[in-house]
């Protein structure tokens, strides 16, 4: 087996296009292989060089828009950050 080759065709991994075996590493944690220092789940994507102003703006907008954010955790459950609204859904991890 010969390091470093190109597969014939991508592979998805995580919903990553992967055309070797180090991005498909990469995209096992998460991490987009096109933009690995977004970090997983592009938690530092805003603060990424690689990435153009298109996408900061949204990236931006999408974490806006996905609502509260846990803040800690605890043996009862999840904490999510704000409060929930009156007759909003909470969920416990126990």
């Amino acid at each position: 087996m010969q390091i470093g080759v190109n597969y014939p065709s991508p592979v998805t991994v995580n919903g990553f296009s992967c055309r070797n075996c180090s991005e498909v590493d990469i995209a096992k944690r998460h991490i987009d292989p096109q933009h690995p220092r977004s970090g997983p789940d592009n938690a530092d994507a805003l603060s990424d060089p690689t990435r153009s102003q298109a996408d900061k703006s949204k990236i931006a907008a999408q974490r806006a828009a996905s609502g509260p954010k846990a803040e800690a955790y605890s043996a009862a459950g999840a904490k999510v950050a704000g409060s929930a609204p009156i007759g909003g859904l909470v969920n416990l991890v126990a």
